[in-house]
Order: C-alpha cells, then sequence, then structure tokens
C-alpha cells in the first residue's frame, strides 16, 4: 500500500517527501521495528487520509496562544479547543473556527496556516496578499528562565503596561520579574517574553513543522495498515 504524500499550501520552502516503505515479512511486526505505536489501526479504511492527519495535527494545537501583528503584541488570548473550536478573548466566532482539509489548517475568512513555517508553538497566518499574523503558544512557568527579559501585558497592575523587566527567580505559580524599582510576582499571562538571556537556548525553537508532524501521523497510519495485512497473513 502507498499513500499520497502531503503537499499543504504554504509560502516557500521544500515541501515533505515520504517515498514508499518497503518492509521484509520475516516475522516482525513493522510497527514496532520503526518505533511507532503497534495498537490496532481503523477497522474501516479511512476515506480521506490527508484530512484525517490535519485534524490529528489540529487537535495538537489545543491551548492558549497570543497573537502578534508584525511582531507586535495585540491584546487579549486566543483559546484553541476540541476540533478547533477557538474563543478569542472568551468569545466565539464560528467564521474563525479552525478547520481542516486535505491541504492543511484554515479559517473559513480566507487566513490559513503556513504548514511549512508553523509548528506546534508558533503558527504563522496567510491570506491572498497579507501575511505578518502570527499565534504563539502561551508559555507556561517552565517557558521562562531567570535573567529573560519580558514585557508587562496586562492595561492594570502593579507597573505601568509593557514595562520591561528581568525575571529574578520563581514561586510555585508565579515568575518573579524585577521592573525598576520593584520585583512583582506576575502570572505567566501577565507577561511576555521580549528576549531570552544571552547564552540561553530557546526551547521552544527546533520544532518539527506542521507539515513534518502531517507526514510522520501519515506514515504512523501506513505501518499499522502493513501491521495488520501483515498480521492477517
Amino acid at each position: 500500500a502507498h499513500w499520497p504524500s502531503f503537499h499543504p499550501k504554504h509560502s516557500g520552502g521544500d515541501v515533505v517527501e515520504i517515498d514508499d516503505i518497503e518492509l521484509e515479512e520475516d516475522g516482525v511486526n513493522p510497527a514496532s521495528v520503526l518505533g511507532l505505536p503497534t495498537t490496532p489501526p481503523p477497522s474501516e479504511p479511512i476515506a480521506n487520509v490527508d484530512e484525517h492527519v490535519v485534524n490529528q495535527v489540529l487537535n495538537d494545537l489545543r491551548g492558549e496562544w497570543r497573537l502578534y501583528d508584525g511582531g507586535r503584541l495585540l491584546e487579549g488570548i486566543i483559546a484553541i479547543g476540541d476540533a478547533g473550536y477557538t474563543l478569542y478573548d472568551g468569545s466565539h466566532f464560528e467564521d474563525q473556527d479552525l478547520t481542516a482539509d486535505a491541504e492543511g489548517i484554515l479559517r473559513s475568512d480566507g487566513w490559513y496556516v503556513d504548514m511549512q513555517r508553523s509548528d506546534v508553538d508558533l503558527l504563522e497566518w496567510w491570506r491572498d496578499g497579507e501575511a505578518g499574523i502570527t499565534w504563539k503558544r502561551l508559555k507556561a512557568l517552565s517557558g521562562f528562565s531567570k535573567g529573560d527579559t519580558v514585557q508587562w501585558v496586562q492595561p492594570e497592575g502593579e507597573v505601568p503596561e509593557k514595562a520591561l523587566g528581568k525575571v529574578s527567580g520563581f514561586t510555585d505559580t508565579r515568575v518573579k520579574v524585577a521592573f525598576t524599582g520593584k520585583v512583582v510576582e506576575a502570572l505567566p499571562t501577565d507577561i511576555d517574553l521580549v528576549q531570552r538571556k544571552l547564552g540561553t537556548k530557546d526551547r521552544s525553537r527546533g520544532l518539527p513543522s506542521l507539515a513534518l508532524c502531517a507526514e510522520f501521523k501519515r506514515m504512523g497510519l501506513y505501518v499499522q495498515e502493513m501491521s495488520r495485512e501483515h498480521t492477517a497473513l
């Protein structure tokens, strides 16, 4: 069996290709050989493999996100739920839910995710003639390090909005930030990372693109199908 390669919408870069995989029938489960899950595949064939794997990728995006326009942080938090159901600062707009099709993740208003340039922590959005919209996954406590430069993003609080400070420590639930004249114990939602401490590796980078994630999931389905055929022999 050979399933066609995934060719997502994108603005540039190479398209990932997965060639046919030949597995010898030597009594070894091919899924275990490749280190992939050995759970049984669906009993019925999947009608649209492309759409199925993109839906799986879409579910990996569940969580809270910040919105940037040309690198400028905008107010509000976006929450992605099951099956792409999306809240914008707690409000739902049906035409802005995320959906999956064979080519990638998109909204009904014409915006779509660049699958080659995006990953599970960063979404690059495009629409004909428009670009520069980015969503970044909201960092948890572990997303900050001592010495990081951060910005206060709340309109109200102990320091002025957009004030810059440096992370000086942590409590169980908060980030200690040294602003001019005072130290504030901030929730992760109160601040945004501006710059990593010099010499600190950005742990969010180096993630596989969403296009590559889709290919991994496709390969998992392919190997599961091969496993089923192998078991039936």
